[in-house]
């Protein structure tokens, strides 16, 4: 059996909350009082997800291509997260698994889980049983856990078509 190259990348992207604006989470909105503070909508599950695909994409940081984006009237960072996806496909890659840890004193989000994973895998082409998602409240120790905004962290293992 030939094994075929596997890379793993790793993303993480945070942002404070902020007044007058939805709280988006892997392109799913969330009910909340605040959303996140962001020239998009601040999907911070999506813009972590974009910055684990630079080691097949080599395209550096979300903003590399997501400000190009954002000045042609796109904000939603689902379309971001199908553009890297789409890149990678193009140079013979595809996602086996991805990892997702999200750190915030508030909303609890754990109701969220199933359709955030549903997005994610209709977005990325998987089945939700490979993308895992879990949340910590990080028991007071950053800003995150004080409840002053949402960070994420993120892990891609890749495989080559």
């Amino acid at each position: 059996m030939e094994i075929k190259e596997i890379k793993t990348g790793i993303g993480e992207d945070s942002h404070k909350f902020c007044k007058d604006k939805k709280l988006i989470l892997g392109g799913v909105e969330i009910d909340y009082e605040f959303g996140l503070k962001a020239n998009s909508d601040g999907d911070v599950i999506a813009h972590c997800l974009c910055n684990a695909f630079d080691v097949v994409c080599n395209l550096g940081s979300l903003s590399n291509y997501a400000d190009e984006m954002l000045q042609k009237g796109i904000f939603e960072s689902l379309k971001y997260l199908e553009f890297i996806y789409q890149e990678a496909f193009k140079k013979g890659w595809k996602i086996n698994a991805i990892s997702i840890s999200v750190e915030a004193k508030l909303p609890k989000l754990e109701k969220s889980a199933v359709l955030i994973k549903r997005s994610l895998a209709k977005t990325l082409d998987l089945k939700t049983n490979n993308i895992g998602l879990t949340f910590t409240s990080g028991e007071g120790l950053s800003e995150f856990a004080k409840g002053k905004g949402i960070k994420a962290v993120s892990v891609i293992t890749f495989q080559k078509l």
